[in-house]
């Protein structure tokens, strides 16, 4: 079983007691973090949180299994258990709540909040908000004064 860690600085000890230079990461649970050892200004707290991510800045994954599959990302937040799961290279995504964009493997832009909400999400500059809210789908909704 991996221990976990609390890390911040340029050089940190991963899991398994190797160094890595990365610069203003926090890793807080059990696999967090595993295979991170480029990303920078990046948190992860929870079991198997960014589990697979190997790059990327500046992401925030609160939760179990948030964005564990998660390879490539930058500037994205997921928050709740499962969020952003199986999500696997993406750019600039917000997925609040449980299971929350939890199949949305290459969406960029995308904001879903709420239980389940754009589970089996694959386009880019979504933005749903409500639970169990359009689960299978792959268009654009684009609202505001400069779409």
């Amino acid at each position: 079983m991996y221990s976990s860690i609390l890390s911040s600085g340029e050089t940190t000890l991963n899991q398994r007691g190797e160094n890595e230079q990365i610069v203003g990461n926090i890793t807080i649970g059990d696999t967090a973090g595993t295979l991170n050892n480029t990303c920078s200004n990046t948190t992860l707290i929870g079991v198997n949180a960014g589990n697979n991510l190997v790059s990327g800045d500046e992401n925030v994954y609160l939760g179990y299994n948030t964005g564990n599959a998660t390879i490539t990302s930058s500037q994205s937040t997921f928050i709740g258990s499962k969020a952003g799961e199986n999500n696997i290279n993406s750019l600039n995504n917000t997925f609040v709540g449980s299971s929350a964009g939890y199949n949305a493997a290459t969406s960029n832009n995308g904001v879903m909040i709420g239980v389940n909400t754009g589970y089996n999400n694959s386009g880019d500059n979504n933005n749903i908000i409500g639970n169990h809210e359009i689960n299978n789908f792959n268009f654009n909704i684009k609202k505001g004064t400069n779409v």
